[in-house]
């Protein structure tokens, strides 16, 4: 690698800041006078053909031998399911050709710099690293080359996650080692992480400083790199926003999956061919995506599995375990996140619909009555309509029991490992069509622009988020110092910056167990950080002990809700 990276420039391209050398090549991209940008370089051979279905492969060194990475690549194809969570995606974006990253960087010269490596959500069914608004050009621009930014596609839906003994075997006997399956979108993600180790000093970065950083399914991949070791020492701290191990304890097994698989097969017209798996590898891939739109009796290909290789056990039992990569976390949800618990069927809600919506999710009568108990003193929202009170308690239960428990449940099982842990709560509702968009409320994905520190729009832009992801004016400072956080993170594995900025974060340890930065203020008034003790304590302990005989297998199983099942009023990664 570093006889590539010394290697000189071509001719004509001395010195030229936009060219720069990867082990495949040189890239051309982008020079402005406050950031460098590359998009659109691939990091693997693209998966079509017969690496359908197939772990990804590095990507060969390509000709010309300048790359011109100064537009997108296509995004990976995705079903409906991403045009019902936001995305209007147009066809022509779309490509099975997807594996590609972009690079965003400060001025050339300036020294190493720790690298936010950013891991889209979507509920594995949409999204993209091109999506135009949650680019790096920002932060770069603001941290004037102390952070380079690199985010990434990752192969989605059935694309992506399609999973069977079938098609473990397949690539079994054409890697001729023991391969699994289901998987294919987080090996993406470790091959983009891998190139990053073997390039991002070209441009800029460190590549013993990346801090991996996701959201929804993002955060979901993010906790699964930790507990799975072929992941481990291809970053140096790891963040996850809303949604780490959101699934819980119900994984997919391959045996599982394989009914699941057969049906897939049949819908697909395959069934009765002499080979059904490599018919479906061979078919179209609008025939895939238009099979995954006009649905096949099934659920989406939408979590990872439990293949017996790369993935083992459920994901908290080893994390319980304490098989965890051994790097400084950040991790946290927002107040008004994605819901647990299913909406209640009155208007206004009272505390008995609020004991039934827990019994649905797998309290007994009596602990749902505790949970209430717990929730009955939460204060009315401001803004809010005083016969909402019982039904925002509702989501707020259900907020809890998706992410923001589970946040300091691993928070606290990486307490027990020595490990610093970092854990925070964002209340803040954002002033402009973006807070007001979700009702007021902190609602899932109220966070990404002020973590890309996204100033302004372009028409692109509006059209794709419906004007609603920037900040506001009023904001610009609040969002700086959520930015530097993320950044010192990156940098030190300490979200606190050494400078005036710093929010003041107290780490998850046996001294302040239950130690959370509480960020909120907004709707009109400043942004705040609040550092405090035990948050959460009495309302986690309740689903923590649920949790826990869902883990010894003396409870059924607890209601899970993805990403894709919720309105695009109530969620957009």
């Amino acid at each position: 690698m570093m006889a590539i990276i010394l290697l000189a420039q071509p001719l004509g391209f001395a010195a030229d800041p936009a060219v720069v050398p990867t082990e495949q090549g040189y890239v051309r991209g982008v020079v402005t006078s406050k950031t460098r940008m590359w998009r659109g370089i691939p990091f693997a051979e693209p998966p079509v053909g017969s690496d359908r279905w197939q772990s990804p492969r590095p990507a060969k060194p390509w000709t010309p031998a300048v790359l011109d990475a100064t537009q997108f690549g296509h995004n990976c194809l995705q079903s409906g399911h991403s045009v019902d969570m936001g995305w209007p995606q147009p066809r022509s974006t779309l490509s099975e050709d997807c594996l590609t990253l972009n690079v965003y960087s400060g001025p050339a010269g300036a020294s190493p710099a720790p690298v936010l490596f950013w891991i889209y959500g979507g509920g594995f069914q949409g999204g993209g690293g091109n999506e135009t608004r949650l680019n790096g050009t920002w932060d770069t621009a603001l941290m004037r080359g102390e952070l380079v930014v690199v985010t990434s596609n990752y192969r989605l839906g059935a694309f992506g996650f399609a999973a069977s003994s079938a098609l473990a075997a397949r690539e079994t006997a054409l890697a001729g080692e023991a391969r699994g399956s289901g998987n294919y979108g987080l090996l993406d993600q470790r091959a983009a992480m891998k190139w990053t180790q073997a390039n991002i000093a070209a441009f800029g970065g460190d590549p013993s400083r990346v801090f991996i950083v996701g959201q929804s399914a993002g955060a979901f991949s993010v906790s699964e790199h930790l507990v799975r070791p072929a992941s481990w020492g291809l970053f140096a701290a790891a963040g996850m926003e809303s949604g780490a191990f959101y699934a819980g304890m119900e994984c997919p097994t391959l045996a599982s999956s394989d009914p699941k698989w057969k049906a897939y097969v049949a819908a697909a017209g395959c069934a009765h061919a002499t080979d059904p798996t490599e018919c479906v590898v061979a078919l179209p891939a609008d025939a895939i995506l238009n099979l995954t739109d006009r649905g096949w009796g099934n659920e989406p290909w939408d979590s990872p599995v439990i293949d017996g290789i790369d993935l083992v056990a459920p994901g908290p039992t080893l994390a319980a375990e304490g098989k965890v990569a051994p790097v400084p976390i950040l991790i946290g949800g927002v107040e008004e996140d994605i819901s647990a618990f299913d909406d209640s069927p009155h208007y206004p809600c009272t505390r008995d619909d609020f004991v039934k919506v827990a019994r649905d999710y797998g309290f007994t009568e009596a602990e749902a009555d505790a949970l209430a108990g717990q929730y009955a003193t939460d204060p009315l929202r401001p803004g809010r309509d005083p016969d909402q009170l019982w039904c925002d308690r509702i989501h707020h239960a259900g907020a809890d029991a998706w992410s923001n428990c589970p946040a300091r449940r691993l928070a606290d099982w990486y307490r027990v490992k020595q490990q610093p842990a970092w854990w925070y709560k964002w209340s803040y509702v954002p002033n402009g069509p973006n807070g007001a968009q979700g009702g007021h409320l902190a609602h899932h994905s109220v966070e990404q622009p002020f973590i890309f520190h996204v100033l302004a729009e372009t028409d692109e832009e509006r059209k794709e988020d419906k004007g609603m992801y920037f900040i506001d004016p009023t904001e610009v400072h609040f969002s700086e110092r959520i930015v530097r956080a993320w950044a010192a993170m990156a940098a030190s594995g300490n979200p606190n910056a050494r400078d005036a900025s710093s929010v003041g974060w107290l780490p998850f340890n046996s001294s302040t167990h239950g130690s959370a930065l509480l960020i909120g203020g907004g709707a009109g008034s400043p942004g705040t950080f609040n550092a405090t003790n035990n948050f959460l304590q009495a309302k986690c302990d309740l689903f923590d002990a649920v949790f826990s005989e869902r883990m010894r297998g003396q409870r059924g199983p607890l209601r899970v809700v993805k990403p894709w099942m919720t309105t695009e009023s109530e969620r957009r990664d």
